[in-house]
């Protein structure tokens, strides 16, 4: 049995940012439904029907920062870990985005199967060594070899040795400028000899384990450069796609969206995780998405109902209402507000969050949405205004748009990708981030004369 909360203090821990896992599973809610389409689950389905496939898939799934994905991905290994040895990371446990592009991206592929290979004893023989160490450069090699490996281990010490010579070649990618430069450009000269190296290992796991390999790579979707991630996923979409075994990894919202590109094109297998659609007041919600919004919003209550235990009251309806709704169905929005709610609740020395609570909870998120419009350099270099951007979002003051009168727009993309618009239902419709709506709201909806 998963822990629940019984007191305020209890909230800080179990309403905590972290996606769910085999010890919280119990806390999972269905939002398929709701979310208007089953992104995970068909995932799910591509790969149970692609495991004797001898091409690997490529898929990527894409979504807002902080609306489940990790969570979902969680779910794909939970139903998948019997017919698929799986190996799941995020890019962040080595590099700092802004470091990331196509080169880095097969060298930490190249890594996380280097430990996975490890961890299963999988042994290489003298010829499948002498392949996989032509990956790395002189001089790494010759410091693992002061530091007493044999060059000419094979079996799993074998791996062991290739293992540390990549951790030695990791470290100069880490510590930037010019030695990192050359590092990746050593790498983009071997790329054919990754791919034979990882068709090697991939092989050898799968006769080791009888399963083949599923690699999950994330936190990719948090790249905010879009010129950078086009050079990733578009650009050097080939090199992704000839990794030899299956692969996920998350990619930014505002490709899924960029007009002038097709992940389609380029990933057969590509699909976005929809925001959780909550209640509006807005005038122009029509009948159908008001009904995804009650729905939306009944879903969000039994997710929060899950982690509270069913003796004790700690949020009063009011205060769990409002922190919903102006979530906007981002979760990790409406977990932050629950444990910061809890806090001041806990100053007034109270047993129970109130709407007041909330309401204090929402003023520290709403500061840091507010500064997220700020000017921003365009693609072409030209610093876009905050005049432009608040001119793009008055469209939305009457309510939600959906996605075929809307303009999908440089500014369009930034907004989306710092959750200031939000997508619901698949492409269907977008709305502002409530918090956003109450910026303008104080603006009274229109551009002052310091921003024209």
């Amino acid at each position: 049995m998963v822990e629940k909360a019984k007191s305020l203090a209890d909230i800080s821990r179990i309403f905590g940012p972290e996606p769910l896992d085999d010890s919280t599973w119990e806390y999972w809610q269905q939002t398929d439904d709701v979310r208007g389409t089953p992104t995970a689950k068909s995932i799910i389905i591509r790969l149970e029907n692609s495991v004797k496939d001898p091409i690997p898939k490529k898929i990527l799934i894409s979504g807002h920062k902080g609306c489940g994905k990790s969570t979902e991905l969680n779910r794909v290994q939970q139903e998948l870990k019997n017919i698929y040895e799986i190996e799941s990371s995020s890019i962040l446990e080595r590099y700092p985005l802004h470091a990331v592009d196509h080169r880095l991206l097969l060298f930490f592929c190249s890594q996380k199967i280097l430990e996975l290979a490890e961890k299963l004893k999988v042994g290489v023989n003298r010829d499948e060594r002498t392949i996989i160490i032509g990956w790395f450069d002189e001089n790494s090699i010759e410091k693992v070899k002061q530091e007493g490996h044999s060059l000419e281990a094979e079996g799993s010490a074998g791996i062991s040795l290739l293992k540390a010579i990549a951790f030695k070649v990791s470290g100069k990618i880490y510590s930037g400028g010019d030695t990192r430069k050359t590092t990746l450009e050593y790498i983009q000269d071997r790329v054919d000899l990754f791919i034979l190296g990882l068709k090697i290992i991939a092989k050898k796991i799968r006769e080791k384990v009888n399963k083949p390999l599923l690699l999950i790579i994330e936190n990719l979707d948090k790249i905010s450069d879009l010129k950078q991630a086009k050079e990733i996923f578009i650009e050097n979409s080939h090199i992704l796609r000839d990794i030899p075994f299956h692969t996920i990894f998350t990619f930014p919202i505002g490709l899924w969206f960029d007009p002038q590109i097709s992940i389609k094109a380029c990933y057969e297998d590509s699909d976005i995780l929809p925001m959780i659609p909550i209640k509006s007041t807005q005038a122009n919600t029509n009948a159908e998405i008001k009904r995804k919004m009650e729905i939306g919003q009944e879903c969000l209550k039994h997710i929060l109902q899950k982690r509270i235990d069913e003796s004790v009251v700690l949020i009063t309806d009011n205060a769990l209402n409002l922190a919903i709704e102006k979530s906007g169905g981002v979760l990790r929005d409406l977990f932050y507000t629950v444990r910061e709610a809890s806090i001041f609740a806990q100053i007034r020395n109270d047993t129970k969050i109130n709407e007041e609570d909330t309401n204090n909870a929402l003023n520290k998120l709403r500061r840091e949405y507010e500064n997220r419009i700020g000017e921003f350099p365009g693609c072409d270099g030209k610093v876009i205004k905050v005049k432009d951007i608040l001119s793009y979002i008055i469209q939305f003051k009457d309510g939600p748009i959906e996605s075929t009168q809307l303009e999908q727009t440089e500014i369009f993309k930034h907004l989306l990708q710092n959750l200031c618009i939000l997508e619901y239902n698949g492409e269907r419709w977008f709305n502002l981030h409530p918090l956003i709506r109450d910026y303008m709201g104080k603006r009274k909806w229109r551009i002052g004369k310091q921003e024209k």
